[in-house]
């Protein structure tokens, strides 16, 4: 949409029963690249598709593997390529197996990559000294863990930092300042299910700071965080459930 709401193109696409867009890329030319699922529930697939600036259909590609296959987050790369955040499962576990690869902007699979640990992948965001933050959560044995993942450029994992509470534990969203300092938010939950939403300052190398929970008697989280003004204030915004 342009500044005063008026539509400059609005498009259905559709492959199959279910189809769902979770991430979007614009491009430096202007082309724009999705990135979700296609299918039917149980057998779904990564859906990949990269539009010209009207929204019409360059390319459109599937990948697949031996489970659900759902991608949550796309990102482009320095060298015109895109970088992928999926979840594989949940043949796995129940929660299925986080991964994420890059492929080429004409589509081709360059690489894929995933860690022995049972994470699962949501958003993906370049840091400013190269690579990228993968964020989610952790699958222990118990309770899970709220994860945040640097990768370089081939996908591999420098550092992974897994923190929170005596409950289920999350981050969705982090923002990072101009020292590389990551302000990450999300949700934190306690052992008598009550949640609340979560704000953790981690060092460029995934030591935690500090972390805090903000919240009401009802299960509350944030869903992303941002530089509100000069004087490092963060804006964070999210939900809190009740009636």
């Amino acid at each position: 949409n342009n500044l005063f709401s008026q539509d400059f193109f609005q498009k259905i696409y559709s492959l199959d029963f279910k189809d769902e867009g979770w991430g979007v890329e614009v491009m430096p030319n202007g082309d724009i690249v999705t990135a979700g699922s296609m299918g039917s529930a149980g057998a779904e697939k990564i859906w990949v598709q990269r539009l010209n600036n009207k929204g019409e259909v360059l390319w459109s590609k599937t990948f697949e593997e031996t489970n659900d296959v759902i991608a949550h987050d796309i990102q482009r790369t320095a060298d015109g390529g895109l970088l992928i955040t999926y979840n594989v499962g949940p043949g796995l576990g129940f929660f299925g197996t986080g991964k994420w690869m890059k492929i080429s902007g004409n589509g081709d699979l360059i690489w894929a990559q995933t860690s022995s640990a049972n994470f699962i992948m949501d958003k993906a965001m370049p840091l400013g000294a190269g690579g990228y933050l993968l964020t989610g959560f952790d699958v222990p044995a118990s309770f899970i863990d709220a994860l945040v993942l640097k990768i370089n450029d081939d996908g591999e994992i420098p550092w992974g930092t897994t923190f929170g509470d005596a409950g289920d534990d999350a981050v969705k969203s982090c923002w990072e300042d101009q020292q590389g300092f990551l302000y990450c938010a999300g949700y934190s939950g306690d052992i008598n299910l009550g949640q609340d939403g979560l704000l953790a300052k981690l060092t460029p190398t995934g030591g935690v700071l500090w972390a805090r929970r903000y919240g009401t008697v009802s299960p509350d989280q944030f869903g992303k965080v941002k530089r509100f003004s000069g004087d490092s204030t963060l804006l964070l915004a999210g939900y809190s459930s009740g009636f």
